[in-house]
């Protein structure tokens, strides 16, 4: 059988690790996965593991009693990175006096919360309009002083017509409760009338066009 030598000191995402020099390299049995590896700052994500055949007597660093050799779990909220692991013994070399310890790992990492907000233009001519753009990372509601109700994590808006100085105002949040807002001005540049007289100059009695 083809084998694989695993250091103990070794750690690899996704990968068998154990304290035994040499290690079988099938472990088609014993997987350990996350869906999404990425969440928001406070958001959860599901945990899927199968323990098989040879593998027995496994702890999960998301629980203190043993768990299914099938099943999936929901994790608890995730504020930073984190590590879950299962450790199992390997029973298929009895003959060699002792089960070999092996361990999965997956790693979920989290997406610090950010805000954009831009618009086409920062000053109109009265009567004239804009066109706002926003972006987030790690938002999972948003609200915008320009919608009734909560608008979507991206998106554009093309705004009414602008008589006077307009702020436009988003507030994304995460899980967490953290919260970020952002501010655009719009200044109005005012209508001038312009009146011209010819001549601009005239003498008593007389008119200009």
């Amino acid at each position: 059988n083809e084998i694989n030598e695993i250091k103990p000191t070794t750690i690899i995402r996704g990968e068998t690790i154990g304290s035994s020099a040499i290690l079988p390299s099938r472990y088609t049995n014993f997987t350990l996965s996350a869906s999404p590896e990425k969440v928001p700052v406070g958001g959860t994500t599901t945990l899927y593991y199968t323990t098989l055949g040879s593998i027995s007597q496994c702890q999960a660093s998301w629980v203190n009693n043993k768990i299914p050799s099938i099943g999936s779990y929901i994790t608890q909220a995730i504020m930073s990175p984190i590590w879950y692991s299962i450790n199992c013994f390997d029973t298929s070399k009895p003959s060699q006096g002792k089960n070999i310890p092996i361990t999965r790992k997956v790693f979920v990492d989290t997406i610090p919360l950010s805000v954009s907000l831009t618009a086409s233009n920062y000053s109109v001519d009265e009567g004239g309009s804009v066109s706002l753009y926003w972006s987030t990372l790690g938002a999972t509601a948003c609200e915008a002083s320009w919608a009734t109700s909560s608008v979507k994590m991206n998106g554009a808006f093309s705004s009414p017509s602008i008589t006077t100085k307009t702020t436009y105002s988003l507030t994304c949040s995460n899980p967490a409760g953290q919260k970020i807002s952002k501010n655009v001005d719009i200044s109005v540049i005012p209508l001038t009338l312009t009146v011209n007289a010819n001549p601009e100059v005239v003498s008593e009695g007389s008119s200009s066009e």
